[in-house]
């Protein structure tokens, strides 16, 4: 059974610590490294001659369409991350709806792909905007992958499944594919520790990451759909001093070394894009 590896491309400043810290308005001043650390992360994968899926923001394919370009002639799956990366939640049904369909329409007609997948900007669906899911459907999208079965502070998901599944929606089968996590049953504890990728690839070790996703492999149930973001191989990205020690250690810790750490996990497992997987799904596979 082949995992899979997923990319959100976006800029370092688009990362939820840094927007809360020195907000939206600064954005355009600052200097974009997304082709930098994205064509970084072109680099990794083809050395492991692996091929995996990019969620690719709107408003960086607009910018810069050679690298939705390049991504897409590398034989990459193109998918969409939104256009402005605003919260799921936060946003009306409306504006949601218009988001979704702006960056995928944006897509296709860079790539000449056609985008199956969506991933929502810091996995921002969750019980109170599962209308998403028909949204989402009623766009066009075959699959979503924006469930992480974790808890977070900005999504408690710990009771969502952990294997893929079939999601109903008014317009159709939406296919729900969920991001690794690996279930900690110990006594008076019922936890799920996140193995799938970000943060937790760059602040555990190796042996711990690789420990979960070969207890999934083993299990044979599902595979683990685990991502990154092209600014956590950037050493290059500026440090802002209005981060708090916690936040700063969040964005920036691991960032050195986690382009070894992605070697590592791509030469221990089997690889492929998300799309693959959720058509196997949806066919029964």
């Amino acid at each position: 059974m082949s995992n899979s590896i997923s990319i959100d491309v976006e800029d370092y400043y688009h990362a939820r610590n840094i927007e809360l810290a020195i907000g939206r308005p600064r954005w355009s001043s600052l200097e974009s490294r997304v082709r930098y650390s994205t064509e970084k992360v072109l680099s990794i994968l083809a050395r492991n001659e692996v091929k995996g899926t990019f969620f690719v923001l709107g408003t960086v394919a607009r910018k810069d369409k050679d690298l939705v370009r390049a991504i897409h002639d590398q034989g990459h799956e193109i998918g969409s991350h939104g256009f402005r990366h605003h919260l799921a939640y936060d946003q009306s049904e409306k504006a949601f709806y218009k988001d979704i369909c702006y960056s995928k329409k944006l897509l296709q007609d860079i790539s000449g792909q056609e985008v199956k997948g969506y991933r929502a900007p810091n996995f921002s669906i969750r019980d109170q905007n599962l209308w998403a899911y028909d949204s989402l459907t009623k766009a066009g999208y075959s699959y979503d992958s924006s469930l992480y079965p974790v808890y977070h502070p900005r999504y408690d998901n710990r009771d969502k499944s952990l294997s893929p599944f079939i999601q109903k929606t008014k317009n159709g089968d939406l296919v729900i594919v969920p991001l690794a996590a690996l279930p900690i049953k110990l006594p008076g504890l019922n936890w799920r520790l996140g193995i799938a990728g970000g943060a937790y690839w760059r602040i555990f070790p190796h042996f711990l990451i690789r420990y979960g996703l070969k207890k999934i492999e083993k299990a044979g149930q599902h595979p683990a759909i685990c991502y990154l973001h092209p600014w956590e191989v950037d050493e290059g990205q500026p440090v802002f001093d209005e981060l708090t020690p916690i936040q700063k250690f969040r964005h920036y810790h691991g960032v050195k070394t986690l382009d070894k750490k992605i070697d590592r996990h791509l030469k221990d497992f089997s690889w492929t894009t998300i799309e693959e997987i959720a058509d196997g799904i949806k066919n029964g596979n």
